[in-house]
């Protein structure tokens, strides 16, 4: 009994103590607050992962497009450079090939002149008695010496400069150039397809998409692999033979800079380029190197009087119908008429006709160059210094990138507007010197994303060709009427 009292003054003795016991207060507040913290910690958290795989996303995005502006550029300048080369390689074929013609042409008048001579002295009837065919034969022997000096210049002219060898080597030059140039054209798409899938491995992307992707190149898949976009040249006979006639005959202009960075003076081609006022351009040179001229010129005013022995007629089948001088001749024409085949078609009949030329080396001797345009490009002859914001949409690359998102901290109760972090990025391909397939100053940068002006439109083409990967993104573009509609998108 005593101990039950005392038990119970205890109790009261502490329910007097309460109001004044702070002891284990704080338990109560901790119990209170651990709920608020719990989620404030999820949400730095998951926030902060959210943003890390935002910026990821958008890097590997603005890398991805930069990386197609510069395969785009570094493919444009090699073409340029092999464009240049290939009016190089036209001036050295054209040349070469019409001296070896000229001179094929002189060795063959040489030997119809010599089989003429002596076949009339042999054939002649005032030439066969015993009297008159020593003087035939010695007649003859002095009338057949420019035949015999132009066999002899014609075998010195082709050991010593080898028309032949060159002409070979500008064949096999343009024919190395033109498969280059159609390879850089075909194997564009898969080349930058390679080193895409190389920069979104290292930035951590798990999809890219590059809108307006290839379609109709040899290299073009029909899957939905990430391929790029086309290289934006064509070939174009009328505008790229211009623009590459315009390059070999004057060179760097307001455009085509390259020429000027090879040494070429500002306003001379390869055809002009190096050029004095005693030889303007290399048909000139080559025409008072060789002295063809002088030799075509001495040929044809010795048999336009010289008689045959013993005869009022003069040789037939030796002879050059057309003046033969030595700023004109033959030679001359050859490479005008060669000109002509290369850049004005419509010119051939004029100056590569038969008459004019006397033989049958008229053919243009080597493989013609193939001519390109980029895209967009004006009509022939007029060539303007185009701006970076005047390129066409074909310079502009429009890509996306998926970034499969992180694990979240209670990551089966949240709620995503989208299943992964997207982005997207524009470059710009441009020539800094004028846009000209003949300037090796094409260059890639960042630009805004013009190109998704309408984003029903680009979810579309992205439904039809992107990787499955990207069809949740591609469906709420295709629903986006207005700005609101951007909300519910996770994209920059």
């Amino acid at each position: 009994m005593t101990r039950l009292v005392q038990t119970i003054v205890a109790g009261l003795r502490s329910l007097k103590r309460l109001p004044s016991d702070r002891r284990g207060v704080v338990s109560y507040i901790a119990l209170f607050a651990i709920v608020p913290l719990t989620a404030a910690l999820f949400l730095i958290v998951n926030t902060g992962q959210d943003s890390y795989d935002r910026i990821v996303a958008q890097n590997g995005a603005d890398a991805l497009a930069m990386t197609h502006a510069t395969w785009s550029a570094r493919t444009l300048n090699t073409m340029s450079m092999n464009n240049v080369a290939l009016t190089q390689a036209a001036a050295v074929g054209i040349v070469s090939t019409s001296l070896e013609g000229t001179l094929d042409e002189l060795r063959l008048k040489a030997l119809l002149a010599l089989a003429e001579i002596w076949g009339h002295v042999l054939q002649h009837p005032p030439c066969k008695t015993k009297l008159t065919f020593p003087w035939c034969v010695a007649d003859a022997a002095f009338m057949s010496r420019p035949a015999y000096s132009a066999l002899d210049y014609v075998s010195a002219t082709k050991r010593r400069y080898n028309p032949g060898g060159a002409r070979d080597m500008a064949d096999r030059t343009v024919r190395a150039l033109n498969a280059f140039n159609q390879d850089l054209v075909d194997s564009f798409p898969e080349h930058v397809r390679q080193a895409s899938d190389r920069v979104a491995q290292a930035n951590g992307i798990a999809n890219f998409y590059f809108h307006d992707r290839c379609s109709q190149g040899q290299s073009c898949r029909q899957d939905r692999s990430p391929q790029g976009m086309e290289l934006p040249v064509s070939q174009n006979s009328t505008s790229g033979r211009a623009e590459f006639c315009e390059g070999y005959f004057i060179g760097t202009a307001e455009v085509r800079t390259s020429y000027v960075f090879r040494g070429f003076d500002r306003g001379r081609g390869p055809y002009f380029g190096g050029g004095s006022r005693q030889r303007p351009n290399v048909k000139s040179h080559v025409n008072q190197l060789t002295r063809i001229g002088s030799q075509l010129r001495y040929f044809k005013q010795y048999y336009d009087w010289r008689r045959l022995p013993l005869s009022e007629r003069k040789i037939r089948l030796g002879r050059y119908l057309m003046s033969q001088r030595r700023d004109e001749n033959n030679f001359t024409r050859s490479v005008a008429c060669r000109n002509a085949q290369l850049c004005d078609p419509t010119g051939v009949s004029e100056l590569c006709r038969i008459g004019s030329l006397e033989s049958l080396f008229t053919g243009f001797g080597f493989e013609k160059p193939q001519f390109y345009v980029y895209d967009g490009q004006r009509s022939p002859f007029e060539i303007p210094k185009v701006t970076a914001e005047a390129m066409p949409p074909s310079f502009k690359i429009l890509t996306f990138a998926r970034r499969e998102l992180a694990p979240r901290l209670g990551d089966a109760s949240l709620v995503r507007g989208m299943p992964d972090s997207y982005a997207y990025a524009q470059s710009l391909v441009y020539n800094r010197h004028g846009a000209s397939l003949f300037s090796q100053a094409w260059e890639g940068r960042l630009m805004p994303a013009t190109r998704f002006a309408d984003p029903a439109e680009v979810g579309a083409r992205m439904r039809r060709e992107a990787p499955h990967a990207f069809g949740a993104l591609a469906e709420r573009l295709e629903h986006v009427r207005d700005r609101a509609g951007w909300g519910a998108i996770n994209a920059h």
